[in-house]
């Protein structure tokens, strides 16, 4: 900024004890170009006419017409539309920089009227749009929405600049270098008024003044003669808006001036190397918008409420106490041995003391000082020196105090001194306190009002709030008083002061306490607790509206009593230093006085508190991924999710002086209150999907906030796959397929349970087919026949070899598998018992391949059998002569887990075995049975049965294949 403001000469000058402050907004800073041609006010918006377009400032971020981007040289408002002039387009109207503009006329430089080529010193006015163009006046009618053009000068085409327009009783007076011509509206007529050269003009209530080409100023009477009133230094141009009543502004190529209009004098504002264009005053803010070639100049009047007070020290010294007289004079104690006296004139008058002073108090017409050497005093009505009436030899006096017809005085040290204030004297025995009362404290302040007195101490034993009871005429603590003792803020008290309730406030380190006139301690404030910058709290005093007022290390603080509210001023707000823990008086009239290195300033307390916000609070521009959208006001946007990365919200109070000092917060959708500080943006990364209300407010670094809060709305739409129809159908679909998954796992249950039915019924079945009736009683028959025929040898080896085969088949019959092993031995025990039973009717082979291990090969148990006891009886049984089996065992060649068993006998074949069983009426269930119990351990087993033949198709044999995979169990 230092840089920026090189190029202005900025004295500072005074215009009713106001400082004019600058600062320089530039490209750097967000301006679409340094060139400015000119600015005006709408809808409390700050528009900027540059070389590149036309954009608003909300004294934050400048938000451009996307459509506008090239020079525009001229333009007006009538507050509900803008309208301009854009090179190379034409008369252009548009409602704001988020509208789409409207060309009214557009520019024909092609044809030979000279009439459509520029737009210049546009100027709105009674549903007209008026302008020049080189030596023509014309207006576009809105409603008719037709041009009409007057020819001002025949000769000269050179009607661009200084042309001004102000309404008059007739029409309209139009001022040029061609002389003053008014529009009559009742004949649509332009007529020449007076002939003069006119290079300004301007209107200031009644009255119009104008300027000349050759440097003067005058007003304009009823005969439109100008008497030159004012000789300027150049030739200038007016500001069209009044600064006041009195008060006109006007401005040449390097300067800013102001007129008044009673005294006939000019004052100047500002000085600028670079070119000046345009001015604007805007008088809401106090604002001087100067428009340059090198960027816009703010200027605007420093509004101090915080007053300094020169008392023309001629080395700098602290001030070490200040207090007010009956009279309403000031008094302040420089410890440059000097007492100055603002006296009811607010003229500062000097009274040297020989001593340095510390303290001062005010007794009815006499001021009272404490120094290092003694107490002085004088009359607060007269010049007189002061008089020194007591001499401290062994202590310095830090505060003398008048009352009860004694001077009360705290010493640097030591016991507190009481002198008869007739004569003089010290009573150094009317004090009843013990020694170490005296010797062990540091006494700070004295406050008395009535029959009390109160002091405020350092007490490292105690808590240091006293009183002085004139019974025992000693100071007494109220630390015995019931209820107090955890009250205390701190045990170093720094300064008492009365409250309008008769109460006193002790200020401290860490905080402050208010006690009672009968000493209960009713409230306390720790630093901690209300977040005080600092915890040295000095001077301390109450207004008349009942606020606590108090200094710090890290500046002055109000106390609301009402809401345990705080309120913080500092630097920014004018204080010459943060650091507030010198002399500190609130005076009657609510002026706060205090001292900070070296400063001595004043508050009018009535008046520091009030808000400079003007209750507006707009928003300026929103951008979705990092691009302006337009939008209308009230209007709710609409943004797709998946769309969208980031949103972001620019908004302002408008404020254009005091921005530093707004603060802003937002929360949405009523949720808690977000803090911004003082940058007035809402940036939302990846907004979810919703419905959103957004409120804004702002207040001040003084805590209030304005009545006005910003509002807006917009939505965020989801994706279809996050949308409630989508999900409502998304959890129909589950229950759908929950319901179905459900019902198929209860189906499958009870399937499980039916098909476990079935295999317990066909292991018994099984177990019955291989213990079948006949096979037990031709058995048993042939245990008896061998009996009979005494062949006891043959009888014991049948019936042992079918005591085995019983418990094995009951054994095997209790697993899901056996090894090939314990199948083989059940297979050989039935087939040797058969054989018996046929009379060796036929002989078997069984056949085991190289690459198996019966012990390591598992199947199901009993699964042989039905096919052997089939091959036997219905193929071997039938066949004329002996019969032959053959079981081999093997692995499948394509799948090694897979075993391949082989049954093949040379019996009838099925066909004559069926012709034979279609005369028996007996039915075998075994083979089914344990062909399906095969195929449902696993989809991969296989059975199929081979009829044999010969080569004249004769069947000569039965083959049964069995693939069944390993089952490792």
């Amino acid at each position: 900024m230092l840089a920026r403001l090189f190029f202005f000469l900025i004295p500072i000058f005074y215009l009713s004890q106001s400082v004019y402050r600058t600062e320089l907004v530039q490209y750097t800073d967000g301006l679409p170009s340094d060139k400015v041609f000119g600015t005006f006010k709408k809808d409390n918006f700050l528009y900027i006419y540059t070389q590149k377009g036309i954009s608003v400032y909300d004294a934050y971020v400048f938000v451009p017409h996307k459509d506008i981007s090239s020079s525009v040289y001229f333009a007006s408002t009538d507050q509900q539309s803008i309208f301009l002039e854009e090179s190379g387009k034409g008369l252009i109207k548009l409602n704001n920089v988020h509208s789409k503009l409207e060309i009214l006329c557009q520019v024909n430089f092609r044809d030979s009227n000279p009439n459509n080529d520029h737009f210049e010193n546009i100027f709105y006015y009674e549903d007209k749009v008026w302008s020049t163009d080189f030596n023509h006046v014309k207006y576009f009618d809105l409603k008719t929405k037709k041009q009409k053009s007057f020819l001002i000068d025949k000769k000269n085409k050179d009607l661009k600049f200084n042309f001004q327009f102000i309404p008059s009783k007739k029409g309209l007076l139009m001022f040029s270098k061609f002389g003053i011509f008014e529009w009559d509206r009742s004949l649509d007529k332009i007529s020449l008024v007076k002939r003069q050269n006119i290079n300004s003009a301007t209107q200031l209530g009644n009255d119009i003044f104008v300027t000349s080409p050759d440097a003067w100023l005058g007003k304009l009477d009823e005969q439109s003669v100008i008497p030159k009133q004012v000789l300027l230094t150049t030739s200038a141009k007016f500001v069209q808006q009044p600064i006041s009543n009195n008060l006109l502004a006007f401005y040449d190529e390097h300067q800013v001036s102001t007129f008044d209009v009673k005294s006939n004098k000019t004052q100047t504002i500002v000085q600028s190397l670079e070119t000046i264009n345009n001015v604007f005053y805007d008088s809401e803010t106090r604002i001087f918008w100067v428009s340059t070639n090198n960027g816009l100049l703010k200027v605007f009047k420093e509004q101090n409420k915080i007053l300094s007070i020169n008392l023309n020290k001629p080395v700098p010294k602290i001030i070490a106490d200040i207090v007010e007289d009956p009279l309403g004079q000031v008094w302040f104690a420089d410890q440059q041995q000097l007492i100055y006296r603002e006296n009811i004139d607010k003229q500062i008058e000097t009274f040297p003391i020989s001593g340095t002073p510390t303290r001062l108090s005010i007794e009815g017409q006499m001021l009272y000082v404490a120094t290092d050497v003694g107490i002085f005093r004088k009359k607060i009505n007269d010049n007189e020196p002061f008089e020194k009436i007591i001499t401290s030899e062994n202590y310095k006096a830090k505060l003398a105090k008048v009352w009860d017809s004694k001077i009360w005085v705290l010493p640097d040290s030591g016991p507190i001194r009481v002198y008869d204030l007739l004569t003089l004297k010290e009573l150094p025995a009317f004090l009843n306190n013990n020694k170490s009362f005296f010797s062990i404290n540091l006494f700070n302040d004295l406050v008395a009002k009535g029959d009390k007195m109160w002091l405020a101490s350092w007490m490292p034993q105690d808590f240091g709030i006293s009183y002085f009871d004139k019974k025992s005429k000693a100071f007494q603590q109220i630390t015995k008083i019931k209820n107090n003792h955890d009250s205390f803020i701190a045990d170093y008290y720094n300064r008492a002061a009365f409250l309008q309730n008769g109460n006193v406030i002790f200020s401290a380190y860490g905080g402050w306490n208010i006690v009672n006139p009968d000493g209960v301690i009713v409230k306390s404030m720790n630093t901690r607790e209300f977040k005080i910058g600092n915890d040295n709290i000095q001077g301390i005093a109450q207004d008349s509206k009942a606020n606590i007022w108090f200094g710090s290390g890290e500046g002055l603080y109000q106390f609301n009593l009402k809401n345990d509210k705080t309120t913080r001023l500092s630097k920014i707000d004018g204080l010459a230093s943060n650091d507030v823990t010198q002399a500190f008086y609130l005076t009657k009239n609510d002026w706060l006085y205090f001292s900070s290195e070296y400063n001595v300033q004043k508050i009018n307390l009535k008046t520091i508190l009030r808000t400079e916000l003007i209750n507006v609070l707009k928003l300026t521009s929103i951008k979705a991924n990092n691009e302006n959208l337009d939008f209308g006001e009230n209007e709710i946007l609409k943004f797709k999710e998946k769309e969208l990365n980031q949103l972001d919200f620019h908004f302002s109070a408008l404020n254009f002086a005091d921005k530093d000092k707004l603060i802003y917060r937002y929360r949405i959708n009523n949720e808690e209150w977000t803090y911004l500080g003082n940058e007035p943006k809402i940036s939302l990364v990846k907004p979810v999907a919703g419905d959103y209300l957004v409120e804004v407010q702002v207040g001040d670094n003084l805590g209030n906030i304005q009545p006005r809060t910003l509002k807006f709305k917009f939505d965020i739409s989801a994706p279809f796959y996050k949308t409630w129809w989508f999900w409502l159908l998304s959890l129909l679909l589950v229950a759908i397929m929950t319901f179905r998954f459900t019902y198929f796992l209860v189906q499958q249950e009870k399937q499980k349970g039916i098909l476990k039915k079935r295999a317990k019924e066909n292991e018994n079945k099984m177990l019955r087919s291989q213990m079948n009736p006949h096979f037990l009683f031709n058995s048993l028959n042939s245990i008896n026949s061998f009996i009979i025929q005494n062949k006891d040898k043959e009888a014991s080896r049948y019936l042992t070899s079918f005591s085995k085969l019983m418990r094995k088949i009951l054994d095997n019959s209790q697993k899901e598998t056996i090894s090939l092993k314990e199948e083989l031995e059940a297979t050989k025990l039935y087939l040797d018992l058969e054989a018996v039973r046929m009379e060796h009717k036929f002989d078997y082979n069984m056949m085991i391949s190289d690459d198996m291990e019966p012990e390591e090969v598992s199947i199901p148990p009993l699964i042989l059998q039905p096919f052997l006891e089939n091959a036997i009886w219905h193929g071997i049984n039938h066949k004329n002569g002996k019969g032959h089996l053959e079981i081999r065992f093997s692995r499948d060649v394509d799948n090694f887990e897979m075993i391949v068993i082989e049954i093949e006998d040379d019996g009838v074949g099925r066909k004559k075995a069926a012709e034979i069983r279609k005369s028996s009426t007996h039915k075998s269930y075994g083979l089914e049975i344990t062909k399906g119990r095969i195929l449902g351990l696993d989809k991969r087993n296989q059975v199929d049965i081979l009829d044999l033949y010969d080569e004249n198709s004769v069947g000569i044999g039965t083959k049964v294949l069995i693939k069944i995979m390993n089952r490792h169990d």
